[in-house]
């Protein structure tokens, strides 16, 4: 998706890279959607907390990687809010965060 806004010159926003984010995490592809959260940055976009709590989601079965990209929105100076640590601890307990929510 985020290739065809490219190819159709279409302007890529945060709003389609969260999404594209938040679709990787569905699927299971916590790779890529760290991979579009550093784009974020060569589009000259800041990633939000809506981005980092997305990939945050998207890292199930990797509960390092989870708790780094906490550390990376102190460090990028993103106040982390009550969804950021709610998708750490799911993802820590090797959970997918919508689970929790349909308990």
């Amino acid at each position: 998706l985020l290739t065809s806004m490219v190819v159709f010159r279409v302007d890529r926003n945060i709003i389609s890279y969260n999404t594209a984010i938040s679709a990787c995490g569905t699927v299971g592809n916590w790779s890529l959607a760290l991979v579009l959260l550093t784009e974020m940055e060569g589009d000259i976009l800041l990633p939000d907390v809506i981005s980092y709590n997305a990939a945050i989601n998207a890292c199930a079965g990797s509960w390092f990687v989870a708790v780094q990209h906490l550390s990376g929105m102190r460090s990028h100076r993103i106040v982390s809010d009550s969804i950021s640590y709610h998708s750490l601890l799911d993802v820590c307990r090797g959970r997918d965060a919508d689970d929790s929510f349909n308990e």
